[in-house]
């Protein structure tokens, strides 16, 4: 299991100016491993045209991030695929939560609102559930937690990431507050809950 708290950590320069980033995970080289992130765009701050081998997640948590496919504002879910080339820039500013290369293969373009998409009841009384991508091997989707809500023991069955969107998820392992990412091997459990309520993101892999 791997806890880290993306408010404890410094923000870190990118090779371009005025844009930031926290890294939760790396495999390979570092710019242009797996990679795992939180990422600030100062307002005015761009990105040159570059492509995105083996595709590329965000999850746009704050402000308006923007690219060739138009202006997406917080709440906002984009996955793009394998041969995806663009060149992002924020006019205000924002705060994304990205993954890279960890989408291989033939993958959908997928674009979601999930402030207006519906978002259904899940296992759990208090718990609902967005759903961002599906596939044989990978599962994406947001869980709200209403106040109050507390889960039994969750037994792990694949490889889990959390990484929470905003509020506060508590287990057996401590309080995790918005930008805290989560990572869970399969065999491994907890007990969520969350007296105030929140909103995570969850990616589970087979």
């Amino acid at each position: 299991m791997k806890i880290l708290y993306g408010r404890d950590m410094e923000w870190t320069e990118s090779p371009r100016k005025g844009v930031w980033r926290k890294r939760f995970e790396r495999m390979g080289p570092p710019e242009s491993g797996v990679v795992t992130s939180f990422v600030r765009y100062d307002p005015g701050s761009h990105f040159h045209a570059h492509p995105h081998p083996e595709g590329e997640e965000i999850f746009v948590v704050r402000g308006v991030f923007s690219d060739q496919t138009g202006d997406h504002g917080p709440g906002s879910y984009l996955l793009n695929p394998e041969g995806f080339e663009h060149a992002p820039h924020s006019d205000e500013g924002c705060e994304i939560f990205v993954r890279l290369r960890q989408y291989p293969g033939v993958r959908p373009t997928v674009r979601i609102d999930t402030t207006t998409a519906p978002w259904t009841p899940y296992r759990f009384d208090g718990v609902t559930r967005c759903m961002l991508h599906e596939s044989d091997d990978l599962t994406t989707y947001l869980l709200r937690f209403a106040p109050g809500t507390s889960l039994p023991t969750i037994a792990i069955g694949d490889d889990e990431i959390i990484f929470v969107v905003e509020g506060c998820l508590e287990d057996e392992h401590g309080r995790h507050p918005a930008e805290s990412y989560l990572h869970f091997d399969a065999g491994e459990q907890h007990q969520p809950r969350s007296p105030d309520g929140c909103v995570v993101y969850v990616a589970r892999r087979r």
